[in-house]
């Protein structure tokens, strides 16, 4: 949905959200490796985060729920989550414009 869907998703992320924390936290690596390679997905749109001026209050809460999440996964016992929220993380780095993320990094 994030690929070929992006503006409807950006309309319908605050719905998403807490749900996608909750997935990113699951205890059953399944679907947090899931819902980490959506948001690396997610997160690598390199033009279209940065155009929506009206949802940048949506993109904000988004970064201030799951961005934390996805952080204490990168050093998670299990390599293949570490490397997937590290992914998430570094596509965040090159193409979320937002300050609240470095907030978060810091």
């Amino acid at each position: 949905m994030s690929k070929f869907h992006f503006v409807t998703l950006m309309q319908n992320l605050s719905s998403f959200t807490h749900f996608l924390k909750n997935s990113v936290d699951n205890l059953r690596s399944g679907i947090s490796k899931n819902a980490l390679m959506f948001t690396t997905e997610f997160l690598g749109h390199e033009n279209q985060l940065s155009r929506g001026v009206e949802l940048d209050e949506t993109m904000i809460n988004f970064i201030d729920v799951v961005a934390p999440s996805i952080l204490q996964k990168t050093v998670y016992d299990k390599l293949f989550i570490a490397k997937e929220a590290k992914s998430s993380i570094n596509n965040a780095n090159k193409h979320c414009f937002y300050k609240e993320f470095l907030t978060i990094l810091l």
